[in-house]
């Protein structure tokens, strides 16, 4: 159960927001205190994204929050890049499509 939840709030996250994104293409969106699965190390706990017109700017600890940002409250939740699955070799090789 708690697995389910975990894939529901990644697709939400991942989904979701993307007519929001593109609605506010200038806009700045901060999702903190979330679990924040890079894929380039350990998790970061309780960490934030920054978002600016649609793309990751920034990940970490302690992000100063910009003026007028739209702040969506991660506790508790999970993000993960690729939305689910965070190690995958599809398309590293033209050969190695086997996933």
């Amino acid at each position: 159960m708690r697995m389910i939840r975990y894939l529901l709030v990644a697709f939400a996250l991942a989904v979701a927001p993307a007519p929001f994104l593109r609605a506010q293409a200038d806009g700045a969106i901060l999702i903190r205190g979330a679990t924040i699965h890079t894929a380039a190390g350990a998790p970061l706990v309780s960490g934030s994204i920054l978002l600016r017109g649609g793309k990751i700017v920034a990940i970490g600890a302690n992000l100063a929050v910009p003026t007028g940002a739209r702040i969506i409250d991660g506790t508790g939740k999970v993000v993960t890049p690729g939305m689910i699955d965070n190690h995958s070799h599809i398309g590293a090789k033209s050969t190695d499509l086997n996933d």
